[in-house]
């Protein structure tokens, strides 16, 4: 089963193609306000290079967020726009998610920190066990020194990984006590081989048809507020 994964829910915007034998193929670039010019240009160049065509993909995995509304929006439209002619099945899945997964390898609590300015954060609690989820909690969201606070007064090790992190880093070390451990700085974005391997576990009855594929802000935009006021 060929996936093609998208993710552009952050300042990266990566690509990938990948199957059963493993990634086939891999673009990720880091720039900011990019994502709209280059994502469509990026899947092209994998699509050529591995002389592949949108026939040949069995399954479309894209992050339906927390993060960058615009790079959300931009994800998830062209993946529904590639899926709509041959009605590809398409699995959305959580920027939050697929940051834990970066750390796979680490045994115990791991949360996933999304930046959401001025000191708001978007949080998820994951336990690791053999390089396996056996435990996640909800995503919440709220400032970052109430969560601090909180994982300060845990009784076990928590590592943090993500962009709420590398935004926060100087107050987090100021703040931080001996429990809290940061993520290496590569382990902080989301990547499109990421979405891959978490979709290959995803059953087929939780697919879903590009016209029923949805954002998972867990916020309203900045536009909704401001049109609520």
């Amino acid at each position: 089963m060929n996936i093609l994964s998208i993710e552009t829910s952050s300042v990266v915007a990566s690509v990938a193609i990948s199957n059963e034998k493993g990634i086939l193929g891999e673009i990720t670039i880091n720039h900011p306000r990019m994502h709209s010019q280059k994502l469509m240009p990026i899947i092209k160049y994998i699509f050529n290079n591995l002389s592949l065509k949108i026939k040949d993909i069995d399954l479309i995995a894209v992050s339906n967020g927390p993060g960058s509304f615009t790079g959300v929006r931009i994800g998830l439209t062209t993946a529904k726009a590639l899926a709509h002619p041959l009605n590809i099945p398409i699995v959305t899945i959580s920027t939050l998610d697929s940051l834990a997964m970066n750390l796979s390898a680490y045994e115990g609590k791991v949360i996933a920190v999304i930046d959401g300015r001025r000191k708001k954060v978007f949080v998820k609690a994951f336990y690791f066990k053999k390089g396996r989820i056996v435990k996640k909690d909800v995503a919440k969201m709220g400032m970052i020194d109430e969560f601090l606070e909180e994982w300060n007064n845990a009784s076990e090790e928590i590592i943090l990984v993500g962009s709420g992190v590398t935004e926060n880093k100087d107050y987090i070390l100021a703040s931080k006590g001996e429990t809290i451990q940061l993520a290496g700085l590569k382990d902080n974005f989301p990547f499109a081989k990421t979405l891959g391997a978490i979709a290959k576990e995803i059953q087929p009855e939780n697919y879903k048809s590009y016209d029923s594929v949805e954002a998972n802000y867990i916020r309203k935009s900045q536009a909704e507020m401001t049109l609520k006021e």
